[in-house]
């Protein structure tokens, strides 16, 4: 028997919550469900392919993953890290099906999912992955007093149980009703096992999982080592971590400077390095390789508490017509993706795909929406800014000042609504501050460009409906009775018809407008001297490969 793990010192759940799903979706896209999609390097797919035996593979990330307990941080950094130490029940494969995992097989009946483990599978200090040590995993989470962000990201709740059957080797999770998404969210469900899930509170330093590597050194701010496991056979669909050209160690560098990482991918020191701005050209200029993903969306999303110019629906559409959001896209994302976005989750492969939904936004027509807002009572003052019973439509506009792409998108923006007569206050902010907005002082009229980094659009319900802060995490204070419908329905449906659903939901989300989707959230991974896959923009371990010159 599995000896019960210890929950950690409670803490808010609601701030946990909230934090954990702005870090998971504000960064610059290393975070949680897609695969990989981009461009598969010259050298890798020619037959004459030769590789590093037992070689170091060195990538950047820009922050340090802080606490590395995966079941309590979504911290943008940790979640790149995760995979190399610890695993799911399943996977989601590169054409998005779900491949095997720690679980051989699984069954969906209902609110019921049966996974059947893989006999052999070990945790990195040798003891077997077990039913009861999934089970205690899942029971961790659930307890309050653990406050951990998987419920109600990954989890739509904790009303569940679990049940386990030695003798078979499963493990059963009982819903309280049926979730259509619960394979590809288990999928993001690290397991942990051995003594880390006996003593709980050691995680967030090192590491105890059933992964293809195991943290050796960890120099907080630097670096972290990682080394190969022996016998690993358990990856995503039975994959090994000891093919031709797999490293045999892994070095995670802290780079927070982009110009940095380039030049230390042009002087040997790096293998891999997300490259978004204008050095992404450099580097191809030197004949390197490319991934391309995309792993999550920008959005416009508006405050609308009474009180706020936003909360008029009329002006939320006239705001809408009047930006080009081809032009913001090209300028958000550096060149990278001109196209605007279409969906609230549009890592790919989409669970859903859900680009008819672009339809139900408005288009834009500033002519059409200088008309709508001077039917609507705001009137353009000597000044050029409108107003309508003694208020002006001057809106404070938040937005994340370490994204390269938003202060020139922000400027476009407010130099577009200046000439429908609404007029911007920037307001440039870390993310250190943007929980503290969204989810405390909820100071802001409009967030043109809000990036979100999600795996499924049901992670984001919470977000776009319910209760406000505190009691919720409903930032915009939205209250779409057509969405709320559709989308309880779509969370107890699966396949086609949820999709369906959740398109129907989208729609009614984008034509108030309450969401504007504006552009995509791109990663662009530079290769030197290696090949990888990516979930998402998180590097899948199983998949990299060192190459020889």
């Amino acid at each position: 028997m599995a000896t019960k793990r210890v929950s950690r010192v409670s803490r808010a759940r609601g701030t946990r919550l909230l934090c954990g799903l702005v870090g998971l979706a504000m960064a610059a896209v290393l975070a949680s469900c897609g695969s990989s999609v981009g461009t598969t390097p010259a050298r890798v797919a020619s037959a004459k392919v030769s590789y590093v035996k037992n070689g170091t593979f060195t990538f950047a990330v820009a922050d340090d993953p802080g606490n590395l307990d995966p079941l309590e941080s979504t911290q943008t950094t940790a979640v790149n890290l995760f995979p190399f130490l610890y695993d799911p029940l399943i996977h989601v494969g590169a054409n998005g099906k779900i491949v095997s995992g720690l679980a051989s097989s699984w069954k969906v009946d209902g609110a019921k999912v049966t996974f059947t483990l893989r006999q052999g599978a070990t945790c990195s200090d040798g003891s077997a992955v077990t039913p009861a040590v999934v089970a205690e995993d899942f029971n961790f989470i659930k307890n309050p007093a653990n406050a951990s962000p998987l419920i109600g990201t990954f989890l739509p709740n904790a009303d569940y149980t679990v049940t386990t059957d030695a003798s078979a080797n499963t493990v059963t999770l009982n819903l309280s009703q049926p979730f259509g998404f619960i394979l590809e969210s288990l999928s993001l469900f690290p397991i942990v096992c051995g003594a880390g899930a006996v003593s709980p509170t050691s995680l967030s330093e090192t590491a105890s999982g059933s992964g293809p590597y195991v943290l050796t050194q960890a120099v907080p701010g630097d670096h972290y080592t990682l080394a190969r496991r022996a016998g690993y056979e358990w990856g995503p669909g039975g994959a090994s971590n000891s093919a031709s050209g797999s490293p045999k160690a892994i070095v995670m560098k802290i780079v927070a400077n982009e110009t940095t990482a380039a030049n230390l991918l042009l002087s040997g020191g790096l293998n891999a390095a997300v490259i978004d701005g204008p050095n992404h050209s450099r580097i191809h200029g030197s004949g390197y390789s490319y991934l391309r993903v995309v792993s999550g969306g920008v959005m416009m999303m508006f405050n609308e508490t009474t009180g706020h110019p936003t909360a008029d629906p009329t002006v939320r559409k006239a705001i809408t017509m009047a930006l080009n959001r081809g032009d913001l896209a090209s300028i958000v994302t550096e060149g990278l993706d001109p196209t605007p976005s279409h969906s609230i989750a549009p890592a790919e492969p989409q669970a859903c795909p859900d680009s008819a939904a672009a339809a139900s936004i408005p288009s834009y027509n500033l002519a059409s929406a200088k008309k709508l807002l001077t039917a609507d009572g705001w009137k353009v003052g000597s000044n050029g800014i409108r107003s309508k019973d003694g208020e002006t439509l001057s809106l404070t506009a938040p937005y994340l000042s370490t994204a390269a792409g938003n202060l020139p998108g922000m400027e476009l923006a407010a130099s577009e609504l200046q000439k429908l007569g609404v007029h911007l206050t920037l307001d440039p902010i870390t993310e250190g501050t943007l929980s503290q907005i969204l989810f405390g002082t909820a100071n802001y009229d409009i967030w043109p460009l809000l990036a979100l980094s999600v795996p499924l659009p049901s992670t984001l319900v919470g977000l776009f409906s319910g209760p406000a802060p505190p009691d919720g995490i409903n930032p915009a204070h939205i209250d779409n009775a057509k969405f709320n419908s559709l989308t309880a329905k779509a969370l107890q449906t699966s396949g086609s018809a949820g999709c369906s659903l959740w398109v129907s939901a989208e729609k009614a989300l984008f034509s108030r407008p309450d969401v504007v989707p504006m552009a995509a959230v791109v990663t662009n991974w530079e290769l030197v001297h290696s090949s990888l896959q990516t979930f998402e923009g998180r590097i899948t371990p199983t998949s990299i490969r060192l190459l020889k010159s």
